[in-house]
């Protein structure tokens, strides 16, 4: 017996060991570009141009409901505010408003693309907003508005960093490319589809591609106070399921105990008590990778013996929304539809779930999981609105390219962690996986915790401060990446 309990005490203190030796081993990989002193200014009438954007309300509701005339006024705008980058570059239009602009480089070896996209989410007429949602109002330190943060903050600021490169007679080494879609919203299938797809008749491969997605996480991420630049390599999949179900209908005075939206009601709670498997994908290991030796010591200890820790993790992660929809697939209930008078039970009842896929899973593994969750109810599946997308590639963070990206990224905002990380919204750079294996989503602006509401939610606004320093770093990422 003690020879026993002798061998568990050694294997014990060797197990403890490699812990530990682990923990304290892990590199530190963090880029170690400095902040320098940057040439690049921004144009005084920025804030105000950002501002001039947003009033135009370039909705995505469906394709048929597209205000074009909106859209109109909208390029003649930017045709008249930034005169010399349409007089620079090259210009094509795809679908009807979605713009493809191409800087001519020295070579046409190893171009770059940069991303943004023209139109926004509609708005609930009865919230209430501090200032009109679609104003051309600079207030204060903000400028607020829909698409400050999604997407127009990112596309003018663009648009203000070719404009001042190009008044400076800027020429870049490489050919650099600027997709700017005009249905992001709902799904891309008439803009960065279509572009996606010119560049595949080209026979165009991009070096790196640079879109919208991870954001700067002001004391977001738990554990860490700094601030921290998350940029995307993967995107999370896209699905919604309409589940329907069918019950004998009749008068409300003469109920049965079950009708079509009780059944609805069980579909709900069986899918709640049926959650996806969670795991750790590969943008969550680089995530963990770069910071873990900025955690505090349990936590850094967890993120470098993941052998050990892995459901430690992944419980952690899993006590608040933000941090759930990171490890597994998600499924939420977002519409329902059920009745057609009061004093009527119906025959029919519907409800849609929306599903952000995990990489490593796909449309066919959510359709099954769905099927296996509700198997004892008689319902009926289908994908709702014909659309669904699977999980973008991960785009490797140890590549070069990243790295590079990644220095551009800290010499801007020095005082930024830089991390891996995987984006839970579905962005237009997933067309683009299929030109280039180095696919970036990142967002140049700081988010606060109650920041991240203002997505598609009232009050979205953007600091003057951010807009301006975002100009800055399009600047050099124009100018740095494409030489």
């Amino acid at each position: 017996m003690k020879k026993f309990l002798g061998l568990v005490v050694g294997m014990i203190v060797i197990v403890v060991g490699i812990i530990l030796v682990k923990t304290y081993s892990v590199p530190d990989i963090q880029p170690a570009a400095e902040a320098v002193e940057s040439s690049h200014q921004p144009l005084d009438s920025a804030a105000e141009h950002l501002a001039q954007a947003i009033s135009f309300a370039t909705i995505s509701h469906h394709p048929a409901m597209m205000d074009t005339e909106t859209f109109d006024h909208f390029h003649n705008w930017l045709g008249k505010t930034y005169p010399t980058v349409f007089s620079t570059l090259e210009v094509d239009t795809f679908g009807t408003h979605s713009l493809l602009l191409k800087w001519n480089g020295k070579s046409a070896n190893q171009p770059i693309l940069f991303m943004a996209h023209q139109d926004v989410v509609p708005i609930d007429q009865n919230a209430n907003w501090e200032y009109p949602a679609f104003g051309d109002l600079v207030q204060g330190d903000y400028i607020y508005g829909r698409g400050a943060l999604d997407d127009k903050g990112a596309l003018i600021s663009i648009f203000e960093a070719m404009e001042a490169l190009a008044k400076n007679k800027f020429i870049p080494e490489h050919d650099v490319y600027f997709a700017f879609g005009q249905d992001e919203e709902i799904g891309g299938k008439n803009g960065a589809q279509l572009i996606a797809q010119h560049f595949e008749k080209l026979g165009l491969r991009f070096r790196l591609v640079l879109d919208e997605g991870g954001i700067i996480s002001e004391g977001i991420i738990p554990g860490l106070e700094q601030s921290v630049a998350l940029i995307g390599t993967a995107e999370k999949g896209y699905i919604s399921l309409d589940v329907e179900t069918h019950f004998e209908g009749g008068h409300s005075s003469m109920p049965q105990d079950t009708n079509a939206i009780t059944l609805a009601a069980d579909v709900i709670n069986a899918l709640r008590n049926h959650p996806f498997e969670s795991r750790l994908c590969g943008s969550m290991e680089g995530f963990l990778e770069y910071l873990g030796p900025h955690f505090s010591f349990t936590t850094r200890m967890a993120a470098a013996n993941r052998w050990a820790f892995e459901g430690v993790i992944i419980n952690a992660y899993s006590a608040k929304p933000s941090g759930a929809a990171l490890v597994h697939t998600t499924c939420t209930p977002t519409i329902t539809r059920a009745g057609i008078k009061d004093n009527v039970i119906p025959m029919r009842a519907l409800v849609t779930f929306n599903s952000r896929i995990l990489p490593g899973e796909t449309e066919e593994t959510v359709i099954a999981h769905y099927e296996k969750a509700l198997s004892g109810l008689p319902v009926k599946i289908t994908v709702h609105d014909d659309f669904s997308e699977n999980p973008s590639p991960i785009s490797d963070h140890k590549a070069p390219e990243f790295l590079e990206f990644a220095n551009v990224v800290k010499r801007n905002y020095p005082d930024c962690l830089i991390a891996p990380y995987l984006v839970l919204g579905a962005t237009d750079g997933r067309y683009m996986t299929d030109v280039s294996d180095h696919v970036y989503r990142f967002l140049p602006f700081r988010f606060k915790g109650d920041d991240l509401a203002r997505l598609h939610g009232v009050n979205e606004r953007v600091s003057v401060n951010d807009f301006e320093n975002a100009i800055v770093f399009y600047m050099d990422a124009i100018s740095s990446l494409s030489n």
